[in-house]
């Protein structure tokens, strides 16, 4: 996760965008909280317990003391995303691996169980922020702006030659725990529909918070990354 960007406006900011989206499940506000990385590689991630999570939707007054869903995100995925509704799939995709159970719950808890599940994620995740009123086009998109930005790292390090072999690694890891982009994007052209049924607009900041605040937040100056 590298070590936290310690920006409390910006983490506020993002956790609205998940409030959006945990309203809509009916769920308390105390039942999911978004970390931050100061990780220049695009990534994201979930932990949850699967058991944990039907407790708390069944016992939301001790919703405090727990978490359904605890969000990680680096500070190089918020670069990488070009609107809020970008960001609200991202968040929507990693909230479905919690709520449809695709997390272990003992080992390494965050380790998906496969590739479908990723897609069952990103099907369930259109509709999940569609609900909350993004357009989920944008969750199409989002995966074209994190491809450009994984190439953009390629080259950038293979023309500086530096940390070559360790970003060419990093960014490999991270692409491989998911199907590939084409695959992903047929998956929820296939769903689109059914998410459009479910939107209905709601307004957003025309320039969030986030979006600003991003840019200003203190850029790592080596190779972290997260373990995913």
């Amino acid at each position: 996760l590298g070590g936290d960007v310690g920006d409390g406006v910006l983490h506020r900011d993002v956790q609205r965008v998940l409030r959006r989206l945990t309203l809509v499940q009916g769920l308390p506000e105390e039942a999911a909280q978004i970390f931050i990385g100061n990780s220049f590689l695009p990534n994201a991630f979930t932990t949850i317990a699967p058991s944990e999570a039907e407790y708390l939707q069944e016992n939301a007054s001790i919703a405090k003391a727990f978490r359904i869903g605890n969000l990680f995100i680096s500070l190089g995925l918020l670069r990488s995303m070009e609107s809020e509704e970008q960001l609200a799939f991202v968040l929507a995709h990693e909230l479905m691996h919690n709520w449809k159970g695709h997390l272990k719950s003992s080992g390494a808890g965050r380790q998906m169980l496969g590739h479908l599940h990723e897609l069952e994620a990103d099907a369930e995740g259109l509709k999940l922020m569609a609900r909350a009123g993004y357009n989920p086009q944008g969750g199409i998109d989002s995966l074209y702006d994190l491809d450009r930005e994984y190439d953009r790292l390629e080259k950038e390090y293979a023309l500086l030659k530096r940390d070559k072999s360790d970003i060419t690694q990093a960014i490999g890891r991270l692409r491989d725990i998911h199907p590939h982009s084409d695959l992903r994007r047929a998956n929820m052209l296939d769903h689109i529909n059914e998410a459009l049924e479910h939107y209905k607009p709601v307004a957003a900041p025309a320039q969030p918070v986030w979006m600003l605040r991003r840019l200003s937040a203190q850029r790592p100056s080596h190779l972290d990354r997260f373990e995913a």
